[in-house]
């Protein structure tokens, strides 16, 4: 049967398998059929605008968004390092978002400028369909007023269920800017924002059906004390940051509270507080998740101390009413005295492993043991121990299968590292510290290993080895040598260069961060690295605080379309978008 016979229903099944660039190529004025089904409203369209070319995003904003605007389901858009000017693009070449009236989700990305973040946030307004925002790392703002402008009409969107706001306040007092009151938020999620009582207070005045809420709590004040009953709230994912008063008072006020998800740092209740709490507070929860740092108190008795909390957590409340079982892990170095307590299966994203580390936990027979399934982002440090350490971490039986984001430094112990982490099936970015030459292998171990694997990080590379250039791997297509660590990557001179451009791993780079030590290297890398989209430069022979080397680029590009533009956050940092 040729492709023009297929049924409908068929055709749209397999335009689910095109991302909407590669679509359009190879459908678009095929046949006055085809171009109908592709204007069709059963026809949805998901775009995402972080891992994009210059000359794709032109594409697709020039020629392709007018005709596909009303069947936009979401949209992610970013002006990050990989894709610096994307919304400034969408938006010159005449894109309305109002226009996308099935528009349902809506998350903007590193955006710093606060006329566009007015444009888009004004237009959503009059968008019927928009049940979900988020705002990414967009700090975009001057002074109160902006603002509070700016959350007054997030408040005001009619049908908004999700809202999630990361990195973008300065000051938690902001959020008593509010004036509108939303029937319809739901679901807010703000984890790096700290709020005090008051502010929550005014929050949830204004929220008045707000269910879930996941922040960050931090009142000045030990003894401040909430005033109000929290009825809609029934799951609570929070960061405690302030003293145990203040978590009481929470938790009396949710009187409907279910759900609850939390961290502390400055608290320590044993099994039998912990009982206290629950009963007198929260009478009507179903799941407790806990993780609680502290500190131990004794240097020669930590595992009698670590035995004696556990214990306060093995009678009936908590192993057979609830089935709460909790382990404690705390560190064999005699300078640190930190430990943490947590419920199991484990419930956080992230977590620290060091092979200076003990655990026990309450659990029967184990089972949770290697229940780390929520694992994301692992950070896994090895120091210099003797054997008798070594042996009691060689059988860890902690498995983390789901790390997409590791933090690792080398050299490290292979047995000790592929019993922890037995799988990097999922592994998408990877933070390597080198501490000398000889552990290459070792990397070139886990790049063999993870075939999804995208973005490498190099931290602490001061001197650059030559079996830098020898790593193969078929996936990495961003490469990052400009740390944010304290003991930065050098600067690579003209060999180095070369050399990058020539590798395995340089060969198919699409997004390069880097230092180098003469100008005339960035052009040359830029002609010589193909697959090179866009890139974060620092020259050695750069001033900041002018443009000569911005002017200087664009002449010797010879490119009318490159992009050009210093890093607002850190001026060092010129960031280009090539092809």
């Amino acid at each position: 049967m040729k492709f023009e016979g297929l049924p409908n229903e068929l055709i749209f099944d397999l335009f689910e398998y095109f991302n909407i660039i590669d679509l359009f190529r190879a459908f678009y004025r095929l046949n006055s059929r085809i171009d109908k089904l592709l204007n069709d409203y059963d026809q949805k369209y998901y775009l995402d605008f972080r891992c994009i070319s210059k000359h794709d995003c032109e594409i697709i904003c020039r020629d392709y968004l007018t005709i596909i605007t009303k069947q936009i389901i979401s949209l992610h858009l970013s002006d990050d390092d990989e894709t610096p000017i994307s919304s400034k693009i969408l938006f010159s070449n005449g894109f309305i978002l109002d226009k996308c009236n099935h528009l349902q989700s809506l998350s903007l990305y590193h955006i710093h400028s606060l006329n566009r973040i007015y444009n888009i946030i004004k237009q959503c307004q009059y968008i019927p369909t928009l049940t979900h925002l988020t705002f990414i790392k967009c700090q975009f703002w001057q002074n109160e007023n902006d603002f509070k402008y700016f959350i007054n009409i997030v408040w005001r969107l009619p049908k908004l269920t999700h809202c999630t706001l990361d990195y973008i306040l300065p000051g938690q007092r902001l959020l008593t800017q509010i004036s509108n009151i939303s029937q319809s938020i739901e679901y807010l999620s703000m984890k790096n924002i700290h709020c005090d009582f008051n502010t929550l207070t005014h929050l949830f005045q204004f929220t008045p059906n707000l269910r879930q809420l996941y922040t960050t709590i931090f009142c000045g004040c030990r003894d401040e004390q909430l005033q109000t009953n929290i009825s809609s709230i029934i799951s609570l994912n929070i960061i405690h940051k302030s003293s145990l008063n203040t978590m009481i008072s929470l938790f009396h006020h949710m009187i409907n509270l279910r759900y609850l998800t939390l961290e502390t740092d400055y608290i320590y209740l044993d099994g039998s507080e912990w009982k206290k709490l629950i009963i007198e507070n929260l009478p009507n929860i179903k799941t407790f998740r806990l993780r609680m740092f502290f500190e131990l108190s004794s240097v020669r008795n930590r595992e009698k101390e670590i035995d004696t909390l556990l214990n306060s957590f093995r009678t009936p409340f908590w192993i057979r009413k609830h089935r709460w079982f909790v382990q404690c892990d705390w560190t064999l170095s005699k300078s640190q005295k930190h430990a943490v307590l947590y419920t199991l299966p484990y419930s956080f994203n992230h977590f620290l492993y060091d092979n200076l580390c003990r655990s026990k936990s309450t659990c029967i027979n184990n089972q949770y043991q290697s229940s780390y399934d929520r694992v994301s982002n692992l950070q896994y440090l090895e120091y210099e121990s003797n054997s008798i350490i070594n042996k009691l971490n060689s059988h860890c039986s902690i498995q983390c299968s789901n790390i997409q984001h590791l933090e690792l430094r080398l050299p490290y112990n292979d047995k000790i590292f592929w019993s922890f982490v037995p799988t990097l099936n999922q592994l998408y970015s990877l933070d390597i510290m080198l501490n000398n030459n000889f552990a290459y292998y070792q990397l070139q171990a886990i790049l063999d290993q993870a075939p999804c694997l995208y973005s490498l990080t190099f931290r602490c590379l001061k001197n650059i080895s030559m079996a830098l250039f020898r790593l193969r791997s078929k996936s990495i297509r961003r490469l990052d040598f400009i740390s944010t660590s304290t003991l930065q990557c050098g600067h690579f001179k003209k060999f180095e260069c070369d050399a990058l451009a020539e590798s395995l791993i340089g060969r198919y780079c699409n997004v390069l961060l880097i230092k180098v030590q003469n100008r005339m290297n960035i052009p040359h890398l830029i002609k010589t690295m193909l697959h090179l989209r866009s890139m974060v430069v620092q020259c050695e022979d750069d001033n900041p605080e002018n443009d000569e080397l911005l002017i200087w680029l664009y002449t010797h590009l010879l490119s009318s379309s490159c992009s050009i533009e210093r890093d607002k956050d850190e001026p060092s940092k010129i960031r280009m978008w090539i092809r």
